[in-house]
């Protein structure tokens, strides 16, 4: 959530986005630049890269009380945070609230099968790109599909005109949809 970050600064325009959705919208970051909330959008810095790993798993509990007590949310996101997902999981499935895991990666970790048994969707991009469960998880399992925001990447290059040659770094294959 860092909007001087080079490659993550765009996770703030998106939350920004998403909050324009709901009464409010709340984001629990280890990472932000500062005074980024909006009318509906808080964001809570753990300030909590330095702490040893003990202090880090109190405070994220302690915080995400605070947050459930004050805000009493009906839906938890978690992105890519399988050890969060199986942390806090358990306590909100108590409490009754909604919960969905955003996790791509093919690797099958114990944090993600614990937070499988109490979220209430998985959510992947492609199928290569989420472990094999059991047919009960696959039930909670939606693939999505990838996509870019086009408004942060404009492309002025296209006014240039038409282009011959082209090079490529990086993955191109049926798992990214690439599709030649």
């Amino acid at each position: 959530m860092d909007k001087s970050h080079p490659l993550l600064s765009h996770q703030y325009s998106i939350a920004s986005r998403l909050s324009d959705k709901f009464e409010s919208a709340v984001v629990i970051t280890d990472k932000s630049s500062g005074s980024e909330s909006s009318k509906n959008l808080t964001i809570i810095d753990l300030e909590f890269s330095n702490l040893p790993k003990f202090l880090k798993l109190f405070t994220l509990i302690k915080t995400s009380v605070k947050v459930v007590f004050r805000y009493k949310p009906q839906v938890v996101f978690y992105h890519m945070v399988d050890l969060h997902a199986a942390i806090l999981s358990p306590f909100f499935k108590i409490l009754g609230v909604r919960q969905v895991l955003w996790y791509a990666h093919a690797h099958k970790s114990w944090k993600l099968n614990c937070a499988m048994y109490f979220v209430d969707f998985l959510v992947t991009s492609t199928s290569g790109s989420f472990p094999k469960v059991s047919a009960r998880k696959q039930k909670k399992l939606r693939i999505i599909g990838q996509a870019i925001d086009s408004l942060e990447f404009p492309l002025a290059w296209k006014e240039r005109g038409e282009f011959t040659h082209a090079v490529s770094v990086g993955r191109l294959d049926q798992i990214g949809r690439a599709h030649v």
